[in-house]
C-alpha cells in the first residue's frame, strides 16, 4: 500500500497577504497563532511558519501591503466597547447610470466593501455627464435639505423657492403654482407640481394634518436624516396609493423602492456603539428615537385623533398596506435602520443623490464633489476628477478632512462604522508614526492624552454626526 504525500508549497508574500485578508474578513479578532491555523486550514498544501507570518504582519501593517493600494481600504476593526458591524448595501440591477454619465459603472467589490463606481474609460478632467440635482429617485423627485446653510428649506416653506427643485421664485418671470390647500408650498412650473403630486399630499398639513407635529419636531431638532426619510416615505406611500387600484402592481417592487433598498444601511443602534461612552448616551438617544418614531407612526400610519385618521385614510384610498411592507416601514427597529440609511447617504448639504451614494472613501481621493450654483440649477452637483483615472479604476472621495492626520481620520471614519481605514496613505503614515513613537514615547503619550480629552469634549458633536442631526 503506497501513501501519497502532498508536496509543501512556500507561498509568496502576496499570496499570504491575500490569505490574511480573507481570514480576517471572516474572523477579524484572530490572534497570530489562530490566524496561522486558519490560513493553513484553507491552504492545505502551504508551509507557513508563525515567525514568517509575524514578519509579514509587521511589514504590511496587519496584512495590507502598502506598496499597492488595496481593493478594500476599510477593514474590520472591532472597538473595545462593541463588536464591529458594517453597513450593508444591495445592488440595484435596474439602475440606469447612463442617465447621468457613460464614464462610470457600478461594481460590487465584496461583502465588506459593498458596491462602488469604476471608470469605463479614461477620465482626465471631469465627468461630463448631466450632473445630478435633488433627485434621490429615478422619477426625479427631490429630497431637499432641512438644515441647509443656504436656508433652502426656510425659503421653500415661505413660498420663496420651488417646493421641489428649490428654484428661487424672486423673478417676475415666474408664475408660481400653489398647493391649493394653502399649506405654503408652491412650485415654479407645472412640471415640478406634477412631479410632486404623489408625495406632497402626505406632507401637506391640510390634507394630512397628522404630519404637522412630525414636521415641527424635525425643524426643532434640525434632524436632517429624519426629514429625509419623511420625504421618502411620503413618496413611497403616494406611489402605493396611486397604484393600489391596479391589482397587477405589487407593492414594494417599483424603481423607487429598489433605489431606497439599495442605499447602504445600518441601524442607529449599531452606529451609536462606535461613540465614546456610547452606553452612557444610549438612554438619552432611546428617548429621542421613541419620540420621533411615535410622531412618525402618527403621521403616516395611525393618527391619534379621528379627524386626522379619516383624512389619512382618504389619502390612502382606504387601503391597508400588506403586512410585510407595513413592518418594513413602521416597525421600530426598521425605523432605526432607515434613519441610519439616510444619515449614511446624505450629502453635505442634506440631500441624497443616487450616483453620489455609490462613492466609497479613500484618504487619497481621486474625485471631488462640486455644487453647481445658478438660477436654473439649484443644488445640482457634479463629480470632478482630481487626478487622471484609468479604465477600471475606482472613483473615491474622502468622507473626512483629508488634511487631518491618520489618527484623526481613522477616528472620524469609525463614526461611519467603516472600520479602520487601510488605504495606502494611512498605512504609510501609521508606520511613520509608530517609528516616531519608539523614539518619542513621552511626547506621544502626552499627545494621546490631549487627543483623548478632545474626543471626550467632542462627544456631543460626534453623536450629532452619527444620528444625522
Amino acid at each position: 500500500m503506497t501513501s501519497t504525500t502532498v508536496p509543501s508549497i512556500s507561498p509568496s508574500d502576496q499570496d499570504v497577504i491575500q490569505a490574511i485578508q480573507a481570514s480576517r474578513e471572516e474572523h477579524p479578532n484572530l490572534g497570530v497563532a489562530r490566524l496561522q491555523a486558519a490560513i493553513l486550514s484553507a491552504n492545505a498544501s502551504w508551509t507557513l511558519s508563525e515567525k514568517r507570518l509575524r514578519k509579514i504582519l509587521k511589514t504590511t501593517d496587519g496584512g495590507v501591503d502598502a506598496r499597492s493600494a488595496p481593493e478594500t481600504p476599510l477593514a474590520p476593526t472591532p472597538t473595545k466597547t462593541a463588536p464591529h458591524a458594517f453597513p450593508i448595501s444591495k445592488l440595484n440591477d435596474e439602475l440606469n447610470v447612463e442617465q447621468w454619465t457613460r464614464k462610470v459603472q457600478v461594481k460590487v467589490f465584496g461583502k465588506t466593501k459593498g458596491k462602488g463606481l469604476v471608470a469605463t474609460e479614461d477620465i482626465k478632467e471631469a465627468l461630463h455627464g448631466a450632473p445630478e440635482s435633488f433627485r434621490p429617485l429615478p422619477s426625479h423627485r427631490p429630497l431637499t435639505p432641512l438644515n441647509d446653510p443656504r436656508g433652502i428649506q426656510d425659503a421653500q416653506s415661505t413660498s420663496k423657492r420651488c417646493a421641489l427643485c428649490a428654484l428661487p421664485l424672486i423673478s417676475s418671470k415666474f408664475n408660481p403654482i400653489g398647493c391649493g390647500h394653502e399649506c405654503g408650498s408652491v412650485w415654479c412650473s407645472r412640471l415640478c407640481a406634477s412631479r410632486s403630486q404623489l408625495s406632497h399630499p402626505f406632507l401637506c398639513s391640510v390634507q394630512n394634518p397628522a404630519v404637522a407635529p412630525l414636521l415641527k419636531y424635525i425643524r426643532e431638532q434640525a434632524w436632517i436624516a429624519l426629514g429625509a426619510w419623511t420625504k421618502v416615505v411620503a413618496l413611497l406611500l403616494g406611489e402605493w396609493s396611486a397604484a393600489s387600484s391596479n391589482a397587477n402592481v405589487k407593492v414594494g417592487t417599483s424603481k423607487e423602492w429598489k433605489v431606497v433598498r439599495g442605499l447602504a444601511a445600518m441601524s442607529l443602534r449599531e452606529r451609536l456603539k462606535v461613540l465614546s461612552d456610547w452606553e452612557v448616551s444610549q438612554h438619552a438617544n432611546g428617548v429621542l428615537w421613541k419620540t420621533s418614531h411615535e410622531l412618525y407612526v402618527q403621521a403616516f400610519d395611525a393618527p391619534s385623533d379621528p379627524v386626522s385618521a379619516k383624512k389619512l385614510a382618504k389619502l390612502k384610498k382606504n387601503k391597508v398596506l400588506p403586512d410585510d411592507i407595513h413592518k418594513e416601514l413602521f416597525e421600530f427597529e426598521n425605523f432605526l435602520i432607515h434613519l441610519g440609511r439616510m444619515s449614511l447617504n446624505l450629502e453635505a448639504h442634506g440631500a441624497i443623490y443616487i450616483l453620489h451614494s455609490h462613492l466609497n472613501h479613500s484618504c487619497q481621493p481621486n474625485v471631488s464633489i462640486k455644487h453647481l450654483e445658478g438660477p436654473n440649477q439649484p443644488g445640482r452637483i457634479t463629480v470632478i476628477a482630481k487626478t487622471p483615472i484609468a479604465v477600471g479604476e475606482e472613483l473615491v472621495v474622502s468622507y473626512v478632512d483629508p488634511e487631518a492626520d491618520v489618527k484623526a481620520r481613522r477616528n472620524k471614519l469609525r463614526e461611519w462604522n467603516f472600520g479602520e481605514c487601510r488605504c495606502k496613505r494611512c498605512i504609510e503614515e501609521n508606520k511613520k508614526q509608530r517609528k516616531q513613537k519608539g523614539v518619542e514615547t513621552a511626547e506621544a503619550g502626552a499627545e494621546g492624552d490631549d487627543v483623548e480629552r478632545q474626543e471626550l469634549d467632542g462627544l456631543e458633536g460626534e453623536l450629532r454626526d452619527v444620528l444625522g442631526l
